[in-house]
């Protein structure tokens, strides 16, 4: 092998590894698409469809929702237990009503703005609404 065609063969090998390394750079340095970009704890406040709802989330995944509040008083909307998960902006949570097997489940995205909006689902009457709630 010539001098030349050491250098051009150092030189392709040097490019290689370079182009190996910032791609494994870009890689590893991309943002994580399941990352959680909004914090769920503590009061949120809305409706479903015309219904006032509102839930509580606590830190260790559980939550409890109020449905059908009559006016701000929670004592005596219908109280489900449940608990939630975040992928992302989107929000999911599933709450045992009553021991008939009844439930709500809340599938719900954060926008832009700062609220939940999506669906709630109720078997109760049953029914599927949208839901907007906002944190207080």
């Amino acid at each position: 092998m010539t001098a030349t065609a050491c250098k051009i063969n150092n030189r392709f090998r040097t490019i290689l590894v370079l182009a190996l390394v910032s791609s494994l750079l870009f890689v590893s340095c991309k943002k994580d698409s399941n990352a959680v970009s909004f914090n769920p704890i503590g009061y949120w406040n809305g409706n479903a469809y015309i219904i006032h709802t509102a839930i509580l989330n606590k830190e260790n995944g559980k939550s409890r929702v109020y449905f059908r509040v009559f006016g701000n008083d929670t004592a005596g909307a219908i109280i489900g237990d449940g608990s939630y998960t975040l992928q992302g902006n989107r929000f999911k949570a599933f709450y045992a009503i009553n021991n008939n097997g009844d439930s709500i489940f809340i599938d719900v995205k954060l926008d832009g703005a700062g609220a939940m909006n999506g669906k709630l689902y109720n078997t109760l009457s049953p029914d599927i609404v949208d839901c907007h709630l906002v944190k207080q």
